[in-house]
């Protein structure tokens, strides 16, 4: 890839990544309500022996993280502690998932993951076109 594409690339892929968890806890947190997702979510846990608190727990956490950590990605602002968090997200979400139906549909994770990964193995000093290019460079 030439070296001039970096940054772009870089600012598509962190922008589409922010957009993808933002949007996603938006809806969760203010047209579904996030106790409607905890029902949701605690009726297909239950059966496993997951307690309502942890799923509920859950549920406002990782909500909170995508929908401030999404925002956060688009303004591309504290960047790469953030891609090493939602990496960690994913990773949990896959173990979860994977444990309470071994066939899942991965469809709304792997863009994530995938994006995630490219945004890691670009150079961080790319993120030229973000408020981390602006602040801390």
């Amino acid at each position: 890839m030439e070296s001039y594409n970096q940054p772009f690339v870089y600012l598509i892929a962190r922008v589409a990544l922010g957009c993808l968890f933002f949007f996603q806890a938006y809806v969760k947190v203010f047209r579904l309500r996030l106790e409607n997702v905890h029902d949701e979510v605690h009726s297909g846990t239950k059966e496993a022996g997951i307690p309502s608190w942890f799923s509920r727990l859950s549920v406002y956490a990782t909500s909170y993280l995508e929908l401030i950590g999404g925002a956060l990605l688009v303004l591309g602002l504290f960047t790469t502690p953030l891609l090493y968090v939602f990496g960690a997200h994913l990773v949990l979400l896959f173990i979860a998932f994977g444990y309470l139906d071994g066939i899942w549909d991965v469809k709304h994770v792997l863009p994530r993951f995938i994006l995630l990964l490219l945004l890691l193995l670009l150079p961080a000093d790319e993120n030229i076109f973000s408020l981390d290019g602006l602040l801390f460079d």
